[in-house]
């Protein structure tokens, strides 16, 4: 499947549980999920995470002051 429906599928599951969270938020570019302002999600469906993968989550902890 891709990303954007399992990302929809969490939403709604952390929308049912009553926890706060943000889609898309905006830094320089776009964290899939911010949970209660301190998790940050990036979904993939891929088969193996790559090492663009990590650097990618890391830019945006870097970015977000996390």
């Amino acid at each position: 499947m891709l990303e954007s429906a399992y990302q929809h599928c969490l939403a709604r599951e952390l929308s049912l549980r009553g926890i706060p969270f943000e889609r898309e938020r905006a830094l320089r570019y776009r964290v899939d999920l911010l949970v209660a302002g301190v998790v940050l999600v990036e979904g993939k469906a891929v088969e193996v995470l790559c090492p663009i993968h990590t650097a990618q989550v890391l830019t945006y902890l870097r970015l977000g002051g996390w």
